[in-house]
């Protein structure tokens, strides 16, 4: 068999050699998960696969199945401590769902597990069909959750939860750390129907072995208590959450943490008390105005162009709108009370040199001015 070569870019010098990375590039990162958490913080090695062989030994109905991914969700631990119980159905993730939900129909607790990208998209319908709709007690584990993977969007699970939450009978579970996924696997083992979880496999940070948590399957609990800010988290962003109310108290920001593990069913109680407890009431940025007049409709608004209302005397006169148009009337020059004067006080107050009898008569010339006003010509005039 000759060999072909291939260009002078390639990896390969032949179909037959194996590829390998040139000297320069050097040494790579594994695009497999990405990194779940900074460096220096305690971690627990395959808590999944290690607490499923503790209940395997505790219960002889658990079986576990895989597509081709025991070793990347962490079901290997399982498959070597209890091989006549392990199934490797391939990669054919609608098989691996269908055999699941056989062996439940005959009394076993099967645990499957796959990549969430998987579950959800591949083997819908028969997670639908097969398991959710007969409320069968089938555990689904699913590695990769979320953006924790380099491989992009096709093995990157960013609407399982959304699908999921959909499907009747199901529980879902997104524990937060190893600790926490250990703890949901003993836990599994006594919930009614079926169950789909977010698995953290591989080397997993522990963050909540150090407030003593303790998971309960439906409810949320307070990580970190805070009267500022209330953070609601689920899921390793739980993580993110503790780390980021750490930094805020250092500025003076107390923030409480709550985790919500379980998706559905979703625990309002606890959220809605949280809320209430952390949350501080609104604070309103204007300062109330009391002597300001009420908003009027566009018929009373007219009637106040034609006859303006009274107005305070202390409001300053002359305010321009933004329209261009005087805001308010401006007050009377002379202030001679709220009451209307009669006719012959008007008259008794007015010069007698602008007064005219009737119209067009002026005052003729060198004639004798009228008297002046007395009490008994203003009551005589009224």
């Amino acid at each position: 068999m000759t060999d072909v070569p291939f260009g002078p870019n390639s990896r390969r010098k032949s179909k037959y050699a194996p590829r390998t990375a040139p000297a320069a590039e050097g040494a790579r990162t594994s695009a497999m998960i990405a990194s779940l958490d900074a460096e220096g913080r305690k971690t627990i090695a395959t808590p999944f696969g290690t607490a499923l062989c503790e209940l395997a030994a505790q219960r002889d109905d658990v079986v576990g199945l895989s597509a081709d991914l025991s070793k990347y969700t962490d079901m290997h631990i399982f498959a070597k401590a209890y091989p006549d119980r392990f199934y490797q159905m391939g990669m054919a993730e609608q098989v691996l769902i269908s055999a699941a939900a056989g062996l439940a129909r005959e009394g076993f607790m099967p645990f499957a597990t796959t990549y969430a990208v998987f579950a959800a998209r591949r083997a819908y319908d028969f997670i639908a069909m097969a398991i959710a709709e007969e409320n069968l007690p089938v555990r689904i584990c699913c590695a990769l959750p979320g953006l924790t993977t380099g491989y992009g969007p096709s093995h990157q699970a960013t609407e399982d939860l959304a699908i999921f939450r959909g499907m009747p009978n199901l529980t879902i579970i997104d524990p937060c750390d190893a600790t926490e996924t250990a703890q949901a696997t003993h836990a599994m083992g006594t919930i009614d129907g079926p169950v789909y979880m977010r698995l953290l496999r591989g080397k997993v940070p522990d963050v909540l072995g150090d407030y003593g948590y303790q998971f309960k399957p439906g409810k949320a609990q307070v990580i970190r208590e805070g009267r500022d800010v209330l953070f609601i988290s689920s899921g390793f962003m739980t993580m993110r959450t503790l780390d980021a109310a750490a930094q805020l108290a250092k500025d003076g920001t107390d923030c409480a943490v709550l985790h919500v593990p379980t998706i559905k069913p979703l625990d309002t109680e606890t959220i809605r008390a949280a809320a209430a407890k952390s949350v501080p009431p609104r604070r309103h940025c204007r300062k109330p105005q009391p002597d300001r007049r009420p908003r009027r409709s566009r018929r009373h608004r007219a009637d106040d162009r034609r006859h303006p209302p009274e107005l305070p005397h202390d409001r300053p006169a002359g305010r321009i709108s933004r329209r261009g148009r005087p805001a308010h009337p401006a007050p009377p020059i002379r202030d001679i009370g709220r009451g209307h004067l009669r006719l012959g006080q008007i008259l008794a107050l007015t010069p007698a040199s602008s007064v005219q009898k009737y119209p067009g008569e002026a005052q003729s010339a060198g004639a004798e001015p009228p008297p002046a006003p007395s009490p008994a010509n203003m009551e005589h005039t009224a």
